[in-house]
């Protein structure tokens, strides 16, 4: 983002004009304002944040059928098998990441 469009943003949402606002800020100032805006814009939102989490997640389906395949003698019923689902975001680990 250019000086000239921050001074645009900055001044339109303080309800000042751009020479009032450049009155008040030094070109410095403007130009920390700046860098500062743009490095909040690159951080993820915590929205984002938990949409990825969703994408990533398991379904109860999976869940269900792992349990089935990996747990000996299924000793959970299927209530605490949707308890779980409910409560947390299951993410399994890539096949590169699983240790032997």
């Amino acid at each position: 983002m250019d000086d000239d469009k921050l001074v645009r943003v900055m001044s339109s949402l303080e309800g000042l004009t751009q020479d009032d606002w450049r009155e008040f800020h030094s070109d410095s100032e403007v130009t920390n304002i700046a860098k500062d805006a743009l490095e909040l814009l690159k951080e993820p939102r915590k929205d984002d944040k938990i949409s990825e989490i969703k994408e990533l997640a398991i379904d109860i389906g999976y869940l269900y059928d792992w349990y089935q395949h990996s747990v000996p003698d299924n000793e959970w019923p299927d209530k605490y098998i949707e308890e779980v689902f409910h409560d947390f975001y299951l993410i399994p680990k890539q096949e590169n990441e699983i240790k032997e």
